[in-house]
């Protein structure tokens, strides 16, 4: 990269991939809680400096190595002229940069900064040091040979700060050229003054429950790796928050991590092991979930959190990259070790929501069945049908189970359907997955994602699969596009239903059949009924019609009040109908419907050439 001149990376292990001949400012951000070998990190970027041959003037980095290596680092970079250093280091260091000349000689700005509070939280504070004297003749030092221009040094404990040392240091810290120089005492308790937060003072009781709610209780759910949040900021707030973390095993127990595909030219092996190299761009995040590069480094991060979690059952949550369809059989070199660590300990997994290329599948097809007892919940999407099998054969005790598929193609499923007896709750994207299970248990079915409405629904997949199962339904949700019979057929199946959400462009013979056929659905208590909104996602070609508006409102309204009328219906919603005749009197029950407990209906009137608020121009 010959145009580079300012570089930022977060592991070390990047620089094995970049030559930057002009570079200028470099920041090395390794700020995992486990920390690769120091060692590891002096090779790499003494080996990128070398390799790179660039003059570099800045440098911003953690450390959490040796002196000897540290200095080997800085001996290496003659022309450096601002140094920020994030480490936790002895005395030594201290007196050996007195003299920065004849290590640095054109250093003109020096930043010195705490590592473990930003870094390793877990870890505990460092031991303080003995007195201030040692810090204070470094700065003096460095001041009294005239080209340093600019010190800041932050937030140091020592045991003792005595009269004269704070004299010292009050008098540097009126100088121009130093920005700061904090150097604390250790408190009386025994720690740092983040001890004497309040909050601090919490039963730990009270403090778990809130940072139970604190993990829990949001929109977005907290990235594992992502170390600007969640357990790893609590780790920072004090000691007793750090040790309140570390108490309780089970706020380890979740692992959320949206994978990225690796940066640059990367090599990638296919499912039948070829290696090919793709240039990878960034993958979109999903809802404002950050996403993370696997690494040498995540993987000793999740041994970490696997130890934390000790036994407690765990709730995994892994997305692998999904934006290229081409490469749904692709995968990194370091995807498939990182999915293995955390397979070694599937017999402690109680849920499961992955979504992840066709190999690493396959190594969750490898698990032996009899040690996933514990899993009770799994929310797979895989890349295609051909993986449906060996994935449900692993799911057999499961109680609630979602399979999603990236691409629906409608291929049978041609294998005995796996016999799920402790299933309760089934949500499938494609109908054909009915017949590759038996749920005798059943109580809640969604069928056919609403990505896939626009292609036909067999009937016979859903009546066979009820029959097969001989389950007592009590729960629907259907994304219909199929004829209005071929529905009333479905729901003739399932006497049993209690709740029922369709969506679906119905006809004016459905409203009138839910009128008249009251043998149908005898126990409903909630229905939902919604035209299909998501068409609009879809690709042009698959859209075979455009929403048509009904003759009026008078089919749908007595629906609705002939269902109320029996009695045993409490709660209904009617959405997005659109009529073209919507008379007064037709308003006024409408209203008075609304007006009802649980009762919400919505119709609008057709207006030629306005934009449904579902995205489609409505067609006469």
């Amino acid at each position: 990269m010959p145009q580079l001149h300012r570089l930022t990376v977060r592991a070390p292990s990047f620089l094995d991939s970049i030559t930057a001949p002009n570079l200028n400012s470099l920041t090395l951000v390794d700020n995992v809680v486990i920390i690769p070998s120091p060692r590891t990190v002096s090779l790499r970027l003494g080996d990128f400096l070398h390799r790179s041959k660039c003059a570099l003037t800045a440098l911003d980095f953690f450390w959490h190595g040796t002196l000897d290596e540290l200095f080997v680092i800085l001996s290496s970079m003659p022309t450096l002229e601002s140094l920020s250093c994030h480490s936790d280091l002895d005395m030594a260091f201290y007196e050996r940069m007195k003299s920065p000349s004849s290590i640095l000689p054109r250093l003109r700005a020096f930043s010195l900064q705490p590592g473990t509070r930003m870094i390793r939280p877990f870890m505990g504070y460092p031991s303080p040091h003995a007195d201030a004297i040692p810090v204070i003749d470094m700065v003096e030092s460095m001041l009294a040979d005239g080209m340093l221009e600019s010190v800041n040094i932050g937030c140091l404990v020592v045991k003792i700060l005595g009269k004269g040392a704070k004299m010292r240091l009050a008098a540097l810290n009126a100088l121009p050229q130093v920005r700061r120089a904090t150097i604390s005492p250790l408190l009386p308790t025994g720690c740092s003054a983040s001890a004497m937060d309040p909050s601090s003072r919490l039963h730990l009781e009270v403090l778990l429950k809130v940072f139970h709610h604190y993990l829990t209780d949001r929109d977005v759910p907290v990235q594992s790796f992502n170390f600007s949040d969640g357990l790893w900021v609590l780790g920072q707030v004090s000691s007793s928050w750090r040790s309140a973390t570390l108490s309780d095993k089970s706020l380890w127990s979740t692992i959320n991590l949206a994978v990225n595909y690796p940066p640059h030219v990367s090599n990638m092996e296919t499912a039948t092991g070829r290696t090919v190299s793709f240039t990878m761009y960034d993958e979109e995040p999903l809802n404002n979930v950050p996403t993370t590069i696997l690494s040498e480094t995540t993987n000793e991060v999740l041994t970490y959190i696997l130890g934390r979690s000790g036994d407690v059952p765990l709730n995994i949550s892994l997305h692998f990259p999904t934006k290229y369809p081409e490469l749904e059989d692709v995968v990194s070199s370091v995807w498939r070790p990182f999915f293995s660590l955390l397979s070694s300990e599937f017999p402690r997994w109680r849920s499961l929501n992955l979504v992840a290329p066709a190999p690493i599948w396959g190594d969750f097809a490898a698990i032996p069945e009899d040690r996933l007892k514990l899993l009770e919940k799994v929310h797979a999407t895989i890349p295609r049908t051909l993986c449906l099998m060996p994935v449900l054969d692993r799911c057999k005790n499961v109680v609630d189970l979602a399979i999603g598929i990236r691409r629906s193609d409608g291929t049978p499923i041609n294998q005995n359907p796996v016999k799920m007896t402790r299933l309760l709750q089934l949500q499938v994207d494609a109908p054909c997955f009915l017949d590759a299970i038996t749920a005798p248990n059943l109580k809640s079915l969604t069928v056919m994602d609403k990505a896939f409405a626009e292609f036909m629904f067999p009937t016979s997949f859903f009546p066979d699969f009820i029959r097969r199962s001989k389950c007592s339904l009590t729960d629907l949700v259907l994304h219909w596009n199929g004829s209005t019979e071929d529905l009333f057929a479905i729901l003739s199946s399932v006497p049993t239903l209690e709740s029922l959400s369709c969506d679906g462009d119905f006809e004016v013979l459905f409203y009138e059949g839910m009128k008249s056929r009251t043998s149908v659905l005898p126990r409903l208590r909630a229905l939902n009924l919604q035209r299909h909104v998501e068409r609009s996602r879809l690709p042009v070609q698959f859209i075979t019609k455009l929403p048509v508006p009904i003759s009026d409102a008078t089919p749908v309204i007595e629906m609705v009040e002939s269902r109320l009328a029996s009695g045993v219906l409490q709660s209904v919603s009617v959405s997005d109908v659109v009529v073209n005749t919507f008379s007064d009197m037709a308003k006024g029950r409408v209203a008075i419907l609304n007006a009802t407990p649980g009762v919400k209906v919505d119709i609008q009137q057709f207006a030629a050439g306005v934009t449904s608020p579902f995205g489609f121009m409505f067609t006469a």
